[in-house]
């Protein structure tokens, strides 16, 4: 994201998920960033400062339902990924 500032490129209407939610610092890049939302799974302690700070900016920012851990699929079955962009052979 900030690599892509100092090119000039922007995340325009994009939306960025991580694991916790952003701190001030990351939230004023992301509010620069053209993202449109931001989705996190864990709190930050100063959360309430993130949420004014891309509120402000036009950032939603939502936090992902906490529901049992095996409702989330932590990998892709290997027939989805579709690697084609890194230059590899097709495996199909």
């Amino acid at each position: 994201m900030v690599d892509g500032g100092v090119r000039r490129e922007r995340a325009e209407g994009a939306t960025l998920y991580c694991s916790a939610c952003p701190c001030l610092s990351c939230a004023k890049k992301i509010a620069q960033s053209g993202l449109k939302a931001v989705v996190y799974a864990e709190e930050y302690a100063m959360g309430h400062l993130t949420a004014a700070l891309l509120s402000e900016a036009g950032v939603t920012l939502r936090r992902l339902s906490q529901g049992p851990p095996s409702s989330l699929p932590l990998t892709r079955p290997a027939h989805s990924f579709d690697d084609s962009f890194l230059g590899a052979p097709s495996a199909s």
